[in-house]
């Protein structure tokens, strides 16, 4: 019986690691913050964000690809001074799928205020360029907080 209660319980912690494996690498694969994480998206893009010293944004965005030569892409930018970039990464690898999220991580290094500008970058090669727009940029206002 005790046998077959470790063997169970074995099984069940490797599932859930195999879960978590299989979503989101990047969730399993981002080292942990001494704080909170806040999680957000361009649906929060103009919101009020706000943080303590050390706790993590995830900002996630969802790019696209729909046809070779077409995609849209992000980069951000903010006060490094307040929000410290610690990972950037795309899931699934946009190379081999029409749209991908891709995750930006910061950590709140100090007390301030702060925007984090997520800028897209429209590709348009397989398009009229008449037709390719560029996508308005993305404002995340940011309060840390000690």
């Amino acid at each position: 019986m005790a046998k077959t209660f470790m063997l169970v319980a074995a099984a069940v912690l490797l599932a859930g690691c195999g879960a978590r494996a299989l979503g989101d690498p990047y969730v399993a694969a981002t080292p942990q913050t001494r704080g909170a994480q806040v999680t957000v998206t361009a649906a929060d893009a103009g919101k009020p964000i706000n943080l303590r010293t050390g706790d993590a944004l995830l900002l996630r965005l969802t790019e696209t690809a729909p046809v070779p030569g077409s995609s849209l892409r992000y980069t951000v930018d903010a006060d490094p001074a307040v929000l410290q970039v610690t990972g950037d990464f795309r899931y699934p690898n946009q190379a081999t799928a029409k749209t991908s999220v891709h995750s930006f991580r910061f950590t709140a290094a100090r007390s301030g205020t702060t925007f984090v500008v997520a800028t897209g970058h429209q590709a348009c090669e397989a398009m009229d360029p008449r037709y390719c727009r560029q996508p308005a940029p993305l404002s995340f206002p940011v309060t840390v907080r000690s």
